[in-house]
């Protein structure tokens, strides 16, 4: 099999890392969050599946340089997303986290759960996707402009 990709040896390791502690935490974050059998749960025990099926692939197709590249070609928790927002042209920074993670914002990046309409909208995406995402204060569309694994 032909290396698609190239990351960092620090970032691939954190990506590896991040695997193994997402795989770890699988169950407990969905009987944590989604504790009755519904379709939510569901629907997020799918995602989680897709996820870590997603991650494992990329780590198999990426090898590992002497570099600072922490590109990625598509969001996962811990990824920074730069977008922008197609009817007001304003542009927005967001780190996905995982939902045991504290939410922050600072520097005019906004931390945002994946469990959150933004976060689950923007998990799995690539540079170039475009977005919808229904939240309380509306409906929003957003262009990913690049997507970084620090």
């Amino acid at each position: 099999m032909d290396t698609k990709y190239k990351l960092s040896k620090s970032t691939y390791k954190k990506l590896t890392d991040h695997l193994i502690e997402v795989k770890a935490n699988r169950g407990k974050i969905i009987d944590d969050f989604f504790p009755e059998v519904t379709k939510e749960r569901h629907d997020f025990e799918s995602l989680m599946d897709l996820y870590i099926y997603e991650v494992n692939r990329f780590i198999q197709n990426t090898e590992p340089i002497e570099s600072r590249e922490n590109s990625l070609p598509f969001v996962i928790m811990g990824s920074e997303v730069k977008v922008s927002d197609i009817k007001h042209g304003n542009t927005f920074k967001f780190t996905v986290v995982a939902p045991f993670q504290s939410q922050r914002e600072s520097q005019n990046i906004f931390d945002v759960s994946c469990l959150s309409p933004v976060g689950r909208a923007l998990l799995l995406k690539k540079v170039g996707n475009t977005v919808e995402v229904e939240a309380p204060g509306g409906v929003f569309h957003y262009d990913i402009k690049s997507i970084s694994f620090s």
